[in-house]
């Protein structure tokens, strides 16, 4: 997927708690900061409770975002089998366990043609688990399936 084409990019990635989607989210959102985008990071969940369902919803672009609502979505990745489908160019499922978060982030660095700048994404990570999260993160990227 050509970044330089697109206008605004829209990302959707759905799970259940306990997956670490809301940290994806946020991890990925700063990361694209780092990167020169403009980003828009929302959040769709049921009751608090480990196994409900969430949703993020990422827009970034290089100009200012006016309205980063999602209808059709560049990518929407899958962290379960998921009832509720979503409009979107390509669907990407993670189900396997051994397919984490971190994982993902890589994924959709790869799927998204970004750049893999492993100095801007060790600023972003928290301390706790970093090293294990750059790997997982350098596995997905190389390793999608």
């Amino acid at each position: 997927m050509n970044l330089e084409s697109i206008s605004m990019n829209k990302i959707i990635l759905i799970g259940s708690g306990g997956r670490g989607i809301k940290f994806l989210g946020k991890i990925f959102g700063e990361y694209l900061i780092t990167l020169g985008y403009e980003v828009a990071l929302t959040y769709s969940y049921d009751a608090p409770v480990r196994g409900g369902n969430i949703i993020a919803f990422i827009t970034f672009d290089k100009e200012k975002i006016e309205t980063p609502k999602i209808d059709k979505a560049d990518i929407a990745l899958y962290f379960s089998n998921n009832d509720r489908q979503f409009s979107a160019d390509k669907t990407i499922r993670l189900t396997k366990k051994e397919q984490t978060n971190m994982f993902a982030f890589g994924v959709l660095l790869k799927e998204l043609e970004l750049d893999f700048k492993i100095e801007n994404i060790k600023k972003i990570l928290p301390e706790k688990q970093k090293d294990q999260n750059l790997k997982e993160i350098k596995n997905g990227y190389e390793n999608q399936n």
